[in-house]
């Protein structure tokens, strides 16, 4: 008996001493959080600090911070460290070169900039001067524009079952990719409505990856070379598929459609997702990714927007008035 016991007692101070090792050995979860080194925005006195609202921030080849005051049509133009540069007014207006309904901006890796006129689907192209480089027509409703390199646009919008169609800035269709999202059963019947097989926004990276997040479900379809490389399926509870409401008026019948954005950069192989609350109780979402796999969630204040190549994340904060914030991401 006294031989079985001493076995017994052995084992058990095998399998502790096994699981204490193991449990040392496993890597531990990282925790993240985020460092404020930069601001760039006030309320009072610099009329070229004073924003109506931070709609996208964009980074040329030389770090310089470009800022998309959308109410006041203007693109604000900031050194890495945030001293002022110069400032670029966009032309409102009907005119061929001239922007009706501001939809999206893309800055090229040389400092050019390109902008999508959604109303009258329509891009104008300017030089790093602000000059105008050129214009064209598109023949679909586009939704989103990017910059892939110093001569090619992405634009997001749905036309011949594609989703992403690549030109060069004089015009030139170069290739078209990216599969409709299915619509589920309960907004059928509105199959006919293009916005609702796509998501309204998507997010091209500086090594030439595009991301669309489907509408319908928390996943994000990473494309490179016109390719589907994989799908990343993210956490965060404040995801909600699409929704459509229908009302009519008088003698139309109006469609109302609501998203939930998700932005989307990436560094080195990881990948943040934003997503933007919209209950005044709860902050919006940053959600981690590496190795194609949800490893934090944090909670942020401002509206994710781009990304340097040091890694360091930019977000616009609207309250108390508009802001560009740029933090570093630190682990423990």
């Amino acid at each position: 008996m006294k031989s079985a016991s001493r076995t017994v007692l052995f084992t058990l101070f095998c399998l502790t001493f096994s699981f204490i090792f193991s449990s040392a050995c496993r890597p531990q979860p990282k925790e993240f959080q985020l460092v404020e080194d930069l601001q760039i925005g006030v309320d009072q006195r610099d009329e070229n600090l004073i924003f109506g609202s931070v709609a996208a921030v964009s980074l040329d080849n030389e770090a310089n911070i470009y800022l998309l005051d959308w109410p006041n049509y203007r693109i604000q133009i900031f050194t890495q460290d945030g001293h002022f540069l110069k400032s670029f007014p966009i032309k409102k207006g009907q005119g061929p070169t001239e922007i009706a309904a501001l939809s999206g901006v893309a800055v090229h890796p040389d400092g050019k900039i390109t902008l999508l006129d959604r109303g009258a689907s329509k891009i104008v192209s300017l030089d790093k001067n602000g000059q105008i480089l050129g214009h064209f027509k598109l023949d679909f409703s586009p939704t989103g524009i990017g910059a892939l390199d110093e001569n090619r646009i992405a634009i997001l919008g749905l036309k011949e079952e594609k989703l992403v169609h690549l030109y060069d800035l004089q015009g030139h269709h170069l290739e078209s990719f990216g599969e409709p999202f299915a619509p589920p059963s309960r907004v059928t019947a509105y199959k006919d409505v293009p916005l609702i097989k796509q998501p309204l926004h998507f997010d091209c990276s500086a090594s030439g990856k595009i991301f669309l997040a489907n509408p319908y479900a928390y996943e994000i379809q990473v494309y490179e070379n016109g390719q589907l490389q994989q799908t990343l399926k993210g956490q965060s509870k404040l995801f909600f598929p699409l929704k459509v409401q229908a009302r009519t008026a008088g003698d139309r019948r109006q469609l109302s459609l609501f998203w939930c954005t998700i932005n989307v950069v990436e560094h080195q192989g990881r990948l943040y997702a934003g997503l933007r609350s919209f209950s005044t109780k709860k902050k919006n979402h940053l959600e981690i990714f590496e190795k194609g796999k949800s490893v934090a969630i944090l909670e942020v204040e401002g509206v994710l927007r781009a990304i340097d190549d040091q890694g360091r994340l930019y977000f616009s904060e609207e309250i108390p008035y508009p802001v560009m914030k740029r933090y570093r991401v630190e682990t423990k």
